[in-house]
């Protein structure tokens, strides 16, 4: 996984988006990701590259309390681990591609 925030964000949206299409959509169905979770998350990323400044404010609580920092960060290392195996799963057949994101 890309360890920039920038390329992260950009291959989780890459990767949403084409989870919305078939046949990844049917498998992520299966493995309980269907449209209607998948919507939020997008619009999380997209709040995420926002420029207000509430996600700064909330990144400096998130850093001040050690206890949640670690939470986040382990909820971040599962939620990456999960979306490695989808990417990988769906550009199994373009390996050019994965290696151009490393994976």
């Amino acid at each position: 996984m890309p360890e920039d925030t920038g390329r992260f964000i950009t291959l989780a949206l890459a990767s949403y988006g084409a989870a919305g299409k078939a046949p990844q959509a049917v498998k992520l169905v299966k493995r309980g990701y269907p449209a209607a979770v998948l919507d939020p998350l997008i619009a999380d990323l997209n709040t995420l590259t926002g420029t207000s400044g509430d996600q700064d404010q909330a990144q400096g609580d998130a850093i001040g309390d050690t206890a949640a920092r670690d939470a986040a960060y382990d909820a971040l290392r599962k939620f990456m681990k999960e979306l490695k195996g989808v990417t990988k799963g769906a550009l199994r057949r373009k390996p050019s591609l994965l290696s151009k994101l490393g994976l």
